[in-house]
């Protein structure tokens, strides 16, 4: 994994188990084409991705505000 993924992946296991923030990070790419798809979808959208997750708005919350950051930092 990439710097950003691990960052994600950090994320998704916050209040998960290690298997359940894999099943999330690969939810994640089955669902989206790339990041940027994923910093602009929305936080219900991403929720229902992260379904399998304890309170899944928080992790999609947070998901979408590092590649944010990112985006900003870079562009």
């Amino acid at each position: 994994r990439n710097v950003l993924e691990c960052l994600i992946y950090a994320t998704l296991l916050e209040n998960a188990t290690f298997e359940k923030a894999d099943e999330a990070l690969t939810a994640l790419h089955r669902d989206y084409f790339d990041f940027n798809e994923i910093r602009v979808a929305g936080v219900r959208d991403l929720s229902d991705t992260f379904a399998m997750l304890p309170r899944p708005a928080v992790p999609a919350e947070r998901v979408r505000s590092i590649l944010q950051h990112v985006f900003e930092h870079s562009y």
